[in-house]
């Protein structure tokens, strides 16, 4: 009965604990992927549901921050709390708490699911760079840029640090780069920062479909085939949108018909959330679970970035409302 009222979870368990090891032992099987889907799903059971965000739809910046502090960004929210206010606060908040959780998921998984993820997570390598460039190029500050970064790929924040401490100019910053792959994209784009990101975008996919599983270079190619429809949407010049992604890989989804823009971009990345839930749901022993969870997470903090994007700049909430992605 003791043992009952306790309502203990053994995968919420510290990860270095004698019985967290025993776990490990039980279900890592020759992948690592059914202890480390185990413990992702049940971390899923925090993802903010369609009531949430009815909730947070009726409430000012203030009330949505106090809503987020009894939540799962509590620990972001009181640690920031001391150099950051309202906006920032949140934005901030949520970027780092995306940090830690794809950092402790990291950290827990096993084998080949740790190989994979790691595979997965350098996407964020790439995002940090479009942060570091745009920052510098904007004349943001340290801890503007600091903050916005995911830092869960290879470059560890002391990187980033010392290039901000000693780099001025977009230039500066790229000479760091040079003893990695980055480099000669970099350099040869430095006068352009939107094609340079295309470009950055293109040689993540192209890598990611290179040394991928067979489910991430599926979920790659999916991805691929979003980001190209959601460039068709957004982009009115049709010579422009002959730019796909990856070249050869063309494909785009169907959208209905009789939606306004805003619609049909959230059309698309429901979609996305769809087949990301649909993967969360798997009982596989494969790397769906865990890239189901990732895209749900993902799309948690873009909608809360919206909310409170949209009620500090004043925009209507039944615009705000087409906007955000979630399943009722």
């Amino acid at each position: 009965m003791k043992f009952q009222m306790m309502r203990f979870n053994p995968f919420e368990s510290a990860s270095g604990s004698s019985l967290d090891k025993t776990f490990r032992k039980s279900f890592n099987g020759n992948s690592g992927f059914p202890y480390t889907n185990t413990r992702v799903r049940v971390m899923k059971t925090r993802l903010l549901g369609g009531a949430d965000y009815k909730r947070l739809m009726n409430m000012s910046v203030p009330e949505i921050t106090r809503f987020l502090e009894e939540s799962d960004y509590k620990t972001e929210i009181d640690s920031l709390s001391q150099q950051f206010k309202g906006l920032n606060l949140i934005e901030y908040s949520l970027m780092k708490n995306l940090e830690r959780t794809f950092k402790r998921i990291y950290d827990f998984s096993l084998k080949q699911a740790n190989q994979q993820l790691g595979l997965f997570l350098k996407k964020w390598d790439y995002w940090n760079i479009k942060i570091l460039l745009r920052g510098l190029q904007t004349k943001s500050n340290k801890n503007e840029i600091m903050h916005n970064m995911v830092l869960v790929g290879d470059f560890k924040s002391e990187f980033f640090e010392r290039i901000l401490n000693n780099a001025q100019t977009i230039e500066q910053a790229i000479d760091y780069f040079k003893d990695t792959n980055f480099y000669p994209i970099l350099s040869k784009h430095k006068n352009s920062l939107a094609k340079l990101e295309d470009e950055l975008d293109r040689f993540y996919y192209l890598n990611l479909l290179e040394n991928s599983s067979k489910e991430l270079r599926n979920f790659g190619k999916n991805q691929i085939k979003s980001i190209n429809t959601l460039n068709m949407l957004r982009l009115k010049d049709l010579d422009s949108k002959k730019d796909f992604l990856i070249p050869g890989m063309d494909e785009i989804m169907q959208v209905p018909e009789g939606l306004d823009d805003l619609e049909k971009i959230a059309y698309v990345k429901r979609e996305q959330l769809e087949n990301g839930l649909h993967k969360m749901h798997s009982f596989k022993s494969n790397m769906d679970p865990l890239l189901g969870y990732f895209t749900a997470k993902e799309i948690e903090v873009n909608n809360l970035r919206m909310i409170i994007r949209g009620k500090q700049t004043g925009i209507a909430a039944e615009k705000i409302e087409k906007s955000l992605v979630y399943l009722s």
